[in-house]
């Protein structure tokens, strides 16, 4: 059996459920998000949205500094707070190990729904990203739900490994990918970007890699 048969299974469909997308747009009331509104916001005009999953012993805040990185008029943005507590620390990160996966895909449609409840936003260009952990989380749950993402970029974070996020792949391969790998990256290192690069042309997913 090849490397891609291991990370592929069966074709399922866990979260394509309208739910996430168009019914009850309030969060529960426990959910950790941070909001940002566009400089000079227009509530007639359906705004690109992105979702932001946090490094590790981050929390949802990091979007502050990511968004004007990008653009401070041109999209709404989120962030949602890791799944576990990190021990000893304020921080959080993203446990992407069998139910905890569950967990974290909550997490972000519950900060989803946040954004789309306070927020004018186009459901169709809902774009997922993440940092380290966070990427490797974003691509994760993007594989899963690939009809409910317009793209989905992981910035040093390796592709995910276990739990065959490759069960969907003849939707994911219509989903956008984009990877971001250092040169000297520990958490990333190069022949890991590599041999992935090797996986995504094997499996014909959508990708860029910089």
């Amino acid at each position: 059996m090849n490397r891609l048969q291991l990370l592929a299974a069966p074709e399922t469909n866990p979260q394509t459920d309208v739910q996430h997308n168009n019914a009850d747009l309030t969060p529960p009331i426990d959910v950790a998000y941070g909001l940002f509104a566009p400089l000079h916001y227009e509530p007639n005009y359906a705004y690109p949205l992105l979702v932001w999953l946090h490094g590790p012993n981050g929390d949802e805040h990091e979007l502050f500094q990511v968004i004007p990185e990008i653009s401070v008029r041109n999209y709404v943005g989120v962030g949602a707070r890791g799944n576990r507590k990190m021990e000893d620390s304020r921080g959080y990160r993203w446990d992407g190990v069998d139910a905890g996966v569950i967990s974290a895909e909550q997490h972000v449609f519950d900060a989803i729904r946040a954004a789309r409840g306070r927020y004018n936003v186009a459901p169709n260009r809902i774009f997922l990203a993440g940092y380290e952990a966070g990427g490797t989380m974003a691509v994760r749950i993007g594989l899963r739900n690939p009809e409910c993402f317009a793209g989905v970029m992981s910035i040093g974070g390796p592709f995910p490994m276990g739990g065959s996020p490759l069960g969907r792949l003849e939707r994911a391969r219509r989903l956008p990918l984009f990877f971001s790998q250092g040169r000297d990256s520990k958490n990333y290192p190069i022949d890991l970007a590599c041999q992935e690069l090797r996986l995504f042309h094997t499996a014909g997913l959508g990708f860029t890699v910089r």
